[in-house]
C-alpha cells in the first residue's frame, strides 16, 4: 500500500468513526447496539469518547454531548465540536446562579444546519423559516445575542429568561458595555 493510500484509508477510518460517534450523540443508535469495541477505533479522540459512551450506556445514561463531556473532566471537550453535524438538534440551558433566584432557568432548543439544509428549510418550509428568522432577529436586536448562521433557534423562548418567576412585565436582557 502506498503512503497516499494509507493516508486515504486512515482519513476514511477517522470519518467513519466520527460518523458513528455523531450518530450516538444524535441518539440514532446506542453503543450497546453496535458490534464494535473501543479497540476498533483508531482515532484517539473517538477511542476515548466511545469508551465513555459505552460506560454511560451501561449505566443507562444518555450519550448526549453534555453528558459525555461531563463524564470526561480532563478531556478538552472543544474537540467534540468536530463531531457536531448539520441536522443535529441540541437543548440549551441558561441556569443563573444568583442568590434569590433559585429555580430560575431557561431551556430551549436549537438546530444545526449547514447551507444546504438551511436552503432546503427555507424553500420547503417558508413559514417555519420566517419564524426562525424572527427569533434570530429578536436574539440579536432585543437580547444582544448573535448566533452563527448555522445555528437555528427552534423556539420563541431561546435565551428568554423571566427572572421574576413569570412576571410578564420584564425579561432579562443584556447590554454590552463599550
Amino acid at each position: 500500500m502506498s503512503v497516499s493510500e494509507e493516508k486515504t484509508t486512515a482519513y476514511q477510518a477517522t470519518e467513519s468513526e466520527r460518523a458513528i460517534i455523531g450518530a450516538i450523540l444524535r441518539g440514532d443508535i446506542l453503543p450497546r447496539n453496535i458490534e464494535l469495541t473501543i479497540e476498533d477505533f483508531t482515532d484517539l479522540i473517538c477511542h476515548e469518547v466511545f469508551a465513555v459512551m459505552q460506560r454511560l450506556d451501561a449505566q443507562n445514561k444518555t450519550c448526549d454531548l453534555v453528558t459525555v463531556s461531563d463524564a470526561m473532566p480532563n478531556f478538552d471537550s472543544t474537540l467534540l465540536v468536530d463531531l457536531l453535524q448539520s441536522g443535529m438538534m441540541l437543548q440549551i440551558d441558561i441556569i443563573p446562579s444568583v442568590p434569590g433566584y433559585g429555580g430560575t432557568s431557561a431551556e430551549s432548543t436549537v438546530a444545526l444546519a449547514d447551507a444546504a439544509l438551511r436552503e432546503e428549510l427555507h424553500s420547503q418550509y417558508p413559514a417555519m423559516w420566517e419564524r426562525m428568522q424572527e427569533r434570530r432577529a429578536y436574539l440579536k436586536d432585543v437580547l444582544g445575542i448573535e448566533i452563527p448562521e448555522d445555528v437555528l433557534p427552534m423556539c420563541s423562548t431561546v435565551a428568554y429568561l423571566r427572572p421574576y418567576l413569570l412576571d410578564h412585565s420584564g425579561a432579562l436582557t443584556w447590554e454590552p458595555t463599550v
